[in-house]
């Protein structure tokens, strides 16, 4: 078993996740207080259409009742949450990478939506902070395909000049 800070970290990451997919139909249907145990205010949700800081309880909730209409349709069976992994950023934030897949009534999937969370620990427990939507048509998936590389920068503070 192991025992790393690291792990550990993950474990408590993953059973706040885990809770808060326990309550997001309550939180879909506008139950404010449990809204406030997972999501911080302002919250910035990004898609490729735009970004937008929502600012208080109500546009969260709105966000999230956008996001899911549709899926209630006779069409659409249900969503489901295809697991998850978590990134470890430091010891106050990670990444939360899943994907949604909503299903007919057959079980085949109709829609999916691969997305990353960006959580933080607000000093009262674990935040989503960032959402953003990922785009498939970009070619994005939750670790980038792409080597990326930069060219070294020195930097050289001048203390007192």
């Amino acid at each position: 078993m192991n025992t790393s800070p690291t792990a550990a970290l993950t474990q408590e990451i993953s059973r706040w996740y885990g809770s808060y997919l326990d309550a997001l139909p309550e939180i879909v249907s506008g139950e404010v207080p449990k809204l406030f145990d997972y999501f911080a205010v302002p919250l910035l949700s990004i898609t490729s259409s735009g970004a937008v800081s929502l600012r208080d309880a109500a546009e969260v909730v709105n966000q999230f009742v956008t996001m899911f209409e549709g899926t209630h349709l006779p069409e659409h069976g249900h969503a489901l949450e295809c697991g998850h992994t978590i990134r470890i950023l430091n010891a106050r934030a990670a990444i939360i990478a899943a994907t949604w897949e909503w299903r007919d009534g057959k079980g085949e999937i109709g829609k999916s939506i691969p997305y990353e969370n960006l959580v933080a620990d607000s000093g009262n427990g674990w935040r989503i902070v960032v959402m953003t939507q990922l785009d498939p048509g970009l070619g994005a998936t939750a670790a980038s395909p792409l080597p990326l590389e930069s060219r070294a920068v020195p930097i050289n503070p001048q203390l007192g000049a």
